[in-house]
């Protein structure tokens, strides 16, 4: 075998080997190939999170006719990898909505139980459409229930409180 086929294969070899990409000769202009970089990444979303039940209290003094929302007891369940900080609970009854500061950590696959008492007045019996979100440190939405008519409000044996049972 002579030097210069020695040199070529030696060539031929380094080139497959190493990558290096030849440039074509077309029509006497040199086409040089397109260099593509990327950069792994990767991606983590937000653990989930979401209310698996819960009820709402409501108190009636009578002779009035209104009813006042005393308590809303939710159980929140985390099924993500990470634990989540809970800022706010956002409770909506009609066209009436609260913002409660509730500072809390769900650890990841546990469930938390909530209680807030939004002492939120002027309702009468029936149904009432209900909301119940749970926002995020700068107040992005986490969860939210789907707007849904709740009723009608049943009497608590023995108290002056009345239900809706089942969130």
């Amino acid at each position: 075998m002579s030097f210069t086929s020695r040199v070529l294969l030696i060539l031929l070899a380094a080139v497959l080997l190493l990558g290096y990409s030849v440039g074509r000769i077309t029509s006497g202009k040199q086409v040089v190939p397109e260099k593509f970089e990327f950069t792994y990444s990767k991606r983590i979303s937000a653990p989930t999170i979401q209310i698996s039940g819960g009820n709402l209290v409501w108190h009636r003094k009578l002779p009035s006719t209104s009813f006042t929302l005393e308590d809303v007891a939710i159980e929140a369940y985390n099924f993500g990898d990470f634990d989540i900080s809970v800022a706010q609970l956002e409770m909506r009854v009609d066209e009436n909505s609260r913002l409660f500061n509730i500072d809390m950590v769900i650890p990841a696959g546990a469930r938390s139980n909530l209680v807030v008492q939004p002492m939120m007045e002027g309702y009468h019996g029936g149904s009432h459409v209900v909301r119940v979100a749970l926002l995020g440190e700068s107040g992005e939405v986490l969860y939210e229930t789907n707007s849904q008519e709740v009723g009608p409000l049943e009497p608590i044996p023995g108290t002056g409180s009345w239900e809706l049972l089942q969130m």
